[in-house]
């Protein structure tokens, strides 16, 4: 048992056993702290020849790296923050194609699936950089629409689909080819992406 001052709180400094004797918990810490102490004493540095500090901003970069679990997970509590507060519901059908398309289009390092309501509180889930967008709107139904445009706003595909439907090879290629090319363009995550 470690001594206790009058006020309650554990007296690290002593450190003390009823029996005299050094915590090994306190020894520990205490040998960890001095050990740091004298890794950080000053140095004998001239004036001139003492190192620069660099900038915050240039040693600490912030990550835009993802895995397709993170993006998955991202979009879905975004779906639940809409669900609980009534700004759109999300259909057991509608869920079910919405992995449909999380499994087929999510991708380590892609683009930040932005999960939003429609005038129909029904869920769109939009990548949308650099200038091109990717959407996939949900009925509550299952049904769901892809619908992508190129940084010229030309229309590159606009394909309805039924419940659970997986969008054929030529779609999914041409798809994942978009997602790719805005992956390089990602330089940073929503506000709150992290957690």
């Amino acid at each position: 048992m470690i001594e206790t001052t009058t006020r309650g709180t554990n007296n690290l400094s002593q450190g003390h056993h009823h029996d005299g004797q050094h915590s090994p918990i306190v020894s520990a810490l205490t040998s960890a702290v001095n050990q740091m102490r004298s890794y950080l004493s000053p140095f004998e540095i001239e004036p001139h020849t003492a190192p620069q500090a660099a900038p915050i901003s240039s040693v600490v970069q912030p990550s835009v790296r993802a895995s397709a679990f993170r993006l998955e997970q991202y979009a879905w509590s975004k779906c639940a923050v809409l669900r609980s507060e009534g700004g759109a519901s999300v259909s057991r059908e509608a869920a079910d194609s919405m992995k449909v398309v999380f499994r087929r289009f999510l991708r380590d390092n892609g683009p930040t699936p932005q999960v939003g309501p429609t005038p129909e509180k029904t869920i769109e889930v939009q990548w949308l950089v650099g200038g091109s967008l990717m959407s996939a709107l949900f009925e509550n139904s299952g049904d769901y629409n892809l619908y992508a445009t190129g940084p010229d706003d030309s229309v590159l595909f606009d394909v309805d689909f039924d419940a659970g439907q997986v969008p054929d090879h030529e779609l999914e290629a041409e798809a994942l080819s978009l997602l790719s090319h805005m992956s390089k363009q990602v330089a940073l995550r929503p506000q709150g992406f992290w957690g």
